[in-house]
Order: structure tokens, then C-alpha cells, then sequence
């Protein structure tokens, strides 16, 4: 006898076949989409790049040539070489794992701090949500860059203390937006029934609640992702970042500042390296927007 709470075959293929069905539909507006094929290409580009980059790197990252210092690119050197005779297009290639990196730990983390923080505050409310979103305040009153500073001045300058500032800075506004979100979606028919049925809070609120609040947040992300990209690059530049002699694109803009007058090459390519990925980041972003959330 066929249980009354588990479906048979047929009830699983018709399932099966509205989910491919939906999920082809989905692929079609998203190839359509000319904002987010774009910014996938850049992104998967860069991807693949940061991945190959000891393949691609005609030269070592701190290989020097004394003979050839600020040499203008050439065949040997398509993007020239810099102050002490290093290969600026290998290291453009082997920095886009740092940038990639910091843009990915920096959001993946901010995401893991300030996604349960909104989702705590915005499905209790009350007196909880008062205390949090006011802490969530003060620190969005602070600009992003001002913030970043002064975190990584405490823990020091580096990869790591690159990440952590970064991610603590973003982590407000992901909780914010995931707060307003879970107001939404919490007084949904469905959010009710499950609580109906006897559904524990903490059920209710991973089951429910926060996979029907991704959309935005997803979006959210991934353009704090291009955010991030300019962030480390600028604390790069202030000589707050990835320290020398790391191939970093906002160190090597920094190191190249210099000899502007001289030889502006060398400040070309890194500088077009991250307006490319930041573009990726937010095409890619847009994209999402106009498909999940359109009046948004």
C-alpha cells in the first residue's frame, strides 16, 4: 500500500520534470541577460587566471633583469617592466589571486558575521532587534575606508588583517539588508504554517525564512565583492595591505606612483586589472538584480 505521506513514482517524475523544466527557464533569462553574461565572462576569466597563474607567468612574480629596468613593453615584456627590472605583466597574473582572494574571504565572512545578525534581529524584533541594528548603526555611520584603516592600523598590515577589516566593514550592511528581508518573508502563509505545525524557531528560521531571503543578499554580495577589490587595493596603496614584494595590484600602484612621469606603463596595467574585475563584479551583480529582483 502506497503511504499517504510519501509520493509514489509518477507524483516524483512530474516533480523532477517541473523543477528541470523551471530551472531551463531560468538558464534562458539568464543567457539573455547581457549585464550578467558579461560580468560572468570577465569573472570566469579572472577565475581561470588566478587558477593558472604559475602556467601563465611567462616570468617569477619577483624575478628581477637589472639590465631591463623600466623597460616599455615589448615582446619579452608586453606590459614593461618595473623600478628593479620585474616583469609587470607576471605580476598583473599572479596578483589576481590576491585581489580574488581578498574579495572572496572579505564577503564569504562578512556574509558569516552579519547574515545571522540580521536574521536574528529582524525574526525576534523587539527590544534584541533595538540593540542590534543600533550597534549596526553606529558602525554604518562610519565610511567603509575610514572603518578599514582603523582596523587593520589595530591588527596590522597584511593579508590577514586585510580580510578582517574588510569583512567587518561589510558585515552591517548584509546585516541590514538581511533584517529587512526576513521582516518580509516572516509573515508569509507558509513561514505561519510551519510554525502551525509545530515547527522549532530554529527550524522555521534555516528552513524557511533565510533560503527565501537569499535572492537579495546574493546580489547584495557579489557587488560588495567589486567593493572589496577597490577597498584592499586602496589600503594596498597606503601601504596598509598585502606588503611588498607580494605582486598586490594596490602595492604595485603604489610602488609605481614614483615614476608616473617617467614611465606611466607601470601603473597602467594593475590599474586596468582592477577596473576590469570591479566591472565584472558589479555587471555580474546588475545581472542578478534584474533577474531575481527587478523592481528592485
Amino acid at each position: 500500500m502506497t503511504s499517504l505521506t510519501q509520493p509514489n513514482e509518477p507524483d516524483r517524475q512530474v516533480v523532477a520534470a517541473a523543477r528541470s523544466a523551471a530551472w531551463r527557464r531560468n538558464l534562458r533569462r539568464m543567457l539573455r541577460n547581457p549585464s550578467l553574461v558579461t560580468g560572468g565572462v570577465i569573472l570566469f576569466v579572472f577565475f581561470v587566471v588566478a587558477i593558472l597563474a604559475n602556467v601563465l607567468a611567462p616570468y617569477g612574480g619577483n624575478a628581477q633583469d637589472i639590465l631591463h629596468v623600466l623597460q616599455r613593453p615589448s615582446w619579452a615584456h608586453p606590459f614593461g617592466t618595473d623600478s628593479i627590472g620585474r616583469d609587470i605583466f607576471s605580476r598583473v597574473i599572479l596578483g589576481t589571486r590576491y585581489s580574488l582572494s581578498i574579495a572572496v574571504l572579505s564577503v564569504a565572512i562578512g556574509a558569516v558575521i552579519g547574515i545571522p545578525v540580521g536574521l536574528v534581529a529582524g525574526y525576534f524584533g523587539g527590544r534584541l532587534d533595538s540593540w542590534l541594528m543600533g550597534f549596526i548603526d553606529i558602525l554604518l555611520t562610519i565610511p567603509v575606508i575610514v572603518l578599514a584603516i582603523a582596523i587593520v592600523t589595530v591588527i596590522g598590515p597584511g593579508m590577514v588583517g586585510l580580510v578582517v577589516a574588510i569583512s567587518i566593514t561589510f558585515a552591517p550592511r548584509l546585516a541590514r539588508i538581511t533584517r529587512g528581508r526576513v521582516f518580509e518573508v516572516k509573515e508569509e502563509v507558509y513561514v505561519s504554517a510551519a510554525q502551525a505545525l509545530g515547527g522549532t524557531t530554529r527550524r522555521v528560521m534555516t528552513r524557511h525564512v533565510l533560503p527565501n531571503s537569499f535572492a537579495p543578499l546574493i546580489i547584495e554580495i557579489t557587488l560588495r565583492a567589486g567593493q572589496a577589490v577597490l577597498v584592499g587595493a586602496a589600503l594596498g596603496f597606503l601601504g596598509l595591505g598585502v606588503q611588498p614584494p607580494t605582486p598586490e595590484w594596490g602595492t604595485m600602484l603604489s610602488r609605481g606612483r614614483d615614476y608616473l612621469q617617467l614611465a606611466r606603463f607601470v601603473v597602467i596595467a594593475p590599474g586596468i586589472a582592477i577596473s576590469l574585475l570591479v566591472l565584472g563584479f558589479n555587471l555580474f551583480g546588475d545581472g542578478l538584480r534584474d533577474i531575481w529582483d527587478p523592481n528592485g
